[in-house]
């Protein structure tokens, strides 16, 4: 089926449209069914997707996530203040903004000639490393250190710390369409240095002279390019799409592009997670108890909002934005929430695991702190590769969870397990 739509939007934050020309089907979770479906348009807070042939519309309570994103190792990858994560090339830098753009005119960059103040970005990944725990570990090193200095860390494995002064030719006033080196003042060092972009792994800006968030995304927006938006306001006309994002930065991309991978906008959104239902994630709230149970005598942390060995919480369905990072065997338990009605998770064994990887979820509930545990939930074994297993329980009058995650039948190599989006749902959902 081909849908044709006519876009009309306002740029004011009470509209907002997307059609969308048939994307590809990708699981829509709501609150207590997973369905293949389409998006079909965004208009404020209302989503239309097709599903089984009709279009049927949804609010941010009827779900909490459609699709699944996955990122990319070409870079650069620029990281902003809130989260989100653009990809294409930096051709300079300023005084006061950063300058991305396609420097081999390849169409590889989404927001094409996007000025980005300084004042929003906590750091670039110049050359994302390949593997993608290497790579998971430095942007959330970036995302979440807060440097004193500028640090540039270089291929070789240098780290240098000082005052980034911009480009060079941006500096002396000068034009060009590629990548400019970037001119670096170390510390004590007499002279600034330049330092060509092809030399540098990372860079991370004083986190002093950031700004916050200015505004709560209202849905995070993952494209199939590698762009990860916290989008604040979205608009669209008959040639273009306009983003705000949650730090204020505004980017712009053409409806229409010749990009073999998503033709149009909407054919290049592989993720949508609205931030307005009434959701509590388990990795915001404070556990009752954990423990670890050691094979032999290694024991392991808890991770919120990332894999157990500090990568993003992957599976073979893409990345999830929040979760936990366990490693069997182990429990955890959690107070649950007053108003609470049901919990939910899929469960994987994470992407970073050996092939010998292996392990089973249980979820567990009580009543009070002198009832036995009673088991409400199990999945069957997990394995790397596999994809995740939906779980979802009523709670009824249970007042405490516990999570638990036992070795299968390869011992606790690998047993890394992923709770992707485990979440307490209230009576409202």
């Amino acid at each position: 089926m081909h849908w044709v739509c006519a876009l009309v939007v306002c740029l004011t934050a009470t509209m907002i449209v997307i059609a969308a020309d048939a994307p590809a089907e990708q699981s829509l979770w709501s609150h207590d069914t997973t369905r293949a479906a389409r998006l079909v348009s965004i208009e404020a807070d209302k989503f239309a997707f097709e599903i089984a042939g009709k279009q049927e519309p949804l609010t941010p309570e009827d779900f909490h996530r459609f699709g699944g994103w996955r990122d990319i190792s070409r870079g650069p990858h620029v990281l902003l203040v809130d989260g989100s994560i653009l990809v294409g090339d930096v051709l300079k830098i300023d005084d006061e903004q950063l300058h991305l753009g396609d420097a081999a005119g390849l169409g590889r960059c989404r927001f094409d000639g996007a000025a980005i103040p300084l004042s929003a970005v906590r750091g670039v990944m110049f050359q994302p490393p390949a593997e993608t725990l290497v790579r998971d570990r430095l942007a959330l090193k970036l995302q979440t250190e807060s440097a004193k200095q500028d640090i540039v860390s270089l291929i070789g494995g240098e780290t240098l710390a000082g005052l980034l002064l911009g480009s060079k030719k941006a500096i002396a006033g000068g034009e060009n369409s590629g990548p400019l080196p970037l001119v670096f003042q170390l510390d004590g060092a007499a002279r600034p240095m330049e330092i060509l972009p092809g030399r540098i792994k990372s860079l991370a800006l004083n986190a002093a002279l950031l700004q916050p968030t200015k505004d709560l995304p209202r849905y995070w927006l993952g494209l199939r390019d590698g762009n990860w938006l916290a989008v604040a306001e979205l608009a669209a006309d008959a040639r273009e799409v306009q983003i705000k994002l949650g730090c204020g930065v505004e980017l712009k991309t053409p409806l229409v592009t010749d990009d073999e991978l998503a033709p149009r906008f909407w054919q290049g959104i592989s993720y949508l997670e609205p931030t307005a239902t009434k959701l509590t994630y388990l990795s915001d709230l404070k556990p009752a108890a954990y423990e670890s149970k050691p094979f032999l005598s290694l024991t392991w942390p808890m991770e919120r909002d990332r894999s157990v060995v500090g990568g993003r919480l992957r599976s073979s369905t893409g990345i999830a934005r929040k979760g936990l990072g366990l490693h069997a065997s182990c429990t955890v338990d959690f107070a649950i929430p007053a108003g609470s009605e049901a919990f939910a998770a899929e469960v994987a064994i994470d992407q970073a695991a050996n092939p010998r990887g292996s392990a089973i979820g249980l979820v567990l509930v009580r009543n009070n702190l002198e009832e036995a545990w009673r088991e409400v939930a199990k999945t069957a074994v997990l394995r790397r590769g596999d994809p995740p297993a939906s779980i979802r329980v009523r709670l009824d009058k249970a007042t405490f969870l516990r999570l638990e995650c036992l070795t299968a039948d390869d011992g606790d190599s690998g047993d890394y397990v992923n709770w992707l989006d485990a979440r307490f749902q209230s009576k409202a959902n």
